[in-house]
């Protein structure tokens, strides 16, 4: 049977100006110290420390209500539902802001404890050495990100939409679906758990060091130095400390299976091609003459594993360099795009230097044409009859050349 050895807990405003997480549990002497519980009031949606209390509230006082020795899936899924149901008629604020928080609920039962979660709170299950053996994964975006191999730890933890969630226990929503954990218990195992104000300061490895060779009192005090000065959200934490004084039939009977199947791994070896069963020393198989433990088809299972490998690097590599290379393509097309327009606007240019050219040219051609027409037709003037010397007078000049002017205007108007 599991028992709580000690637990504590604290939930600190922190930078923020008011404290939208919740946490609720009992003493280890109390009944209903089974049931533990933390809540997260979502940022930037309406009265999140109202939201928090009322499903933490509601979550708690269902479960105590049934009152059963041991508690299933579907228990944890109806208190939800209920605790949807009551947030739905809390929120009677004319705010136009749905209000929501995030749940994290673990119930102890007899050999098991049962942990469910919606949102990015976490539960952290670690060994007596505080070497972690579980955590809850985040209903969010960036933790889909790196399930997906797009995001590495690392740059989610950075990300600016790292709060931004998947899944959230919200007013007016019906159909929230709870993600469920059986967690096997073990002598002075540790429980953990917390709102993102503690990951917002923390990381997994930092959280997991801190909780070597200190009590509970002892882990949380550090914890709480941290978080206040590096935490930039409201932090909550709690710590259970649990004794396992019970066999578990389910992990004594992995064990001996595993001590079944390691005591013949070591008693025999089989050959991968005949399948005869030989001495553990043995080099070939008996029967066959193969070479035991390397068959033809486990190297081609290798080099397929190796090639599967670099296949899986090389999707990662184009995966984070997609957006780099649709830079790289929408540069080179903007580009191409003005160096077609600049090439059209010189090419038009060039034909109206060349239409001018030619009409002066063609211009230039009629009036040396017509300069030769009129000076020819002043050579046949015979001026003899209308002055008194043999010299062309200037009036008659005159006149010729304004004739001349004047047709050679109208000529060039046509």
């Amino acid at each position: 049977m599991i028992r709580i050895v000690s637990i504590a807990g604290f939930s600190k405003q922190g930078r923020r100006d008011n404290n939208e997480d919740y946490i609720l549990y009992r003493e280890k002497e109390s009944p209903d110290s089974r049931f533990i519980i933390l809540c997260d009031g979502m940022g930037g949606h309406g009265h999140g420390e109202i939201a928090s209390q009322t499903v933490a509230d509601t979550v708690f006082e269902y479960l105590k209500s049934l009152g059963k020795e041991k508690y299933e899936d579907q228990d944890l899924q109806d208190a939800l539902d209920i605790a949807l149901s009551t947030l739905t008629a809390v929120d009677a604020y004319d705010d136009k802001k749905s209000m929501g928080t995030t749940l994290v609920v673990a119930v102890i039962n007899k050999m098991e404890v049962l942990v469910g979660h919606v949102g990015d709170s976490r539960c952290y299950l670690f060994d007596e050495n505080g070497l972690l053996k579980f955590r809850t994964k985040d209903h969010s975006k960036v933790a889909e990100a790196v399930e997906a191999e797009i995001l590495t730890e690392e740059e989610a933890h950075k990300s600016a939409y790292k709060n931004i969630l998947t899944r959230c226990v919200m007013s007016g929503k019906t159909n929230v679906q709870i993600e469920i954990d059986h967690l096997q218990i073990e002598n002075n195992d540790r429980l953990f758990i917390c709102s993102d104000g503690i990951n917002d300061a923390m990381r997994d490895k930092e959280i997991e060091e801190l909780m070597v060779n200190r009590g509970v009192s002892g882990a949380l005090e550090m914890i709480d130095s941290i978080c206040s000065e590096k935490s930039n959200d409201n932090y909550s934490a709690i710590i259970a400390d649990l004794l396992q004084d019970e066999n578990n039939p389910k992990a004594d009977i992995a064990v001996n299976q595993q001590i079944l199947v390691d005591s013949e791994d070591e008693d025999y070896i089989d050959c991968q091609n005949c399948g005869e069963r030989n001495d553990s020393n043995a080099k070939f198989c008996r029967k066959c003459g193969a070479k035991l433990g390397v068959t033809e088809q486990t190297i081609v299972e290798s080099q397929g594993e190796k090639k599967n490998d670099k296949g899986n690097v090389f999707l990662r590599l184009i995966k984070k360099s997609f957006p780099f290379i649709c830079f790289i393509l929408g540069c080179f097309l903007t580009m191409a795009y003005y160096k077609t327009i600049n090439y059209q606007d010189e090419k038009e240019r060039l034909s109206n230097i060349s239409k001018i050219q030619a009409k002066d040219l063609y211009f230039r051609k009629q009036f040396e044409d017509a300069s030769i027409s009129f000076i020819s037709n002043l050579c046949t003037i015979d001026s003899t009859k209308n002055v008194t010397d043999s010299v062309l007078h200037k009036d008659t000049l005159k006149n010729k050349y304004m004739d001349f002017c004047q047709k050679y205007n109208s000529s060039e108007k046509r």
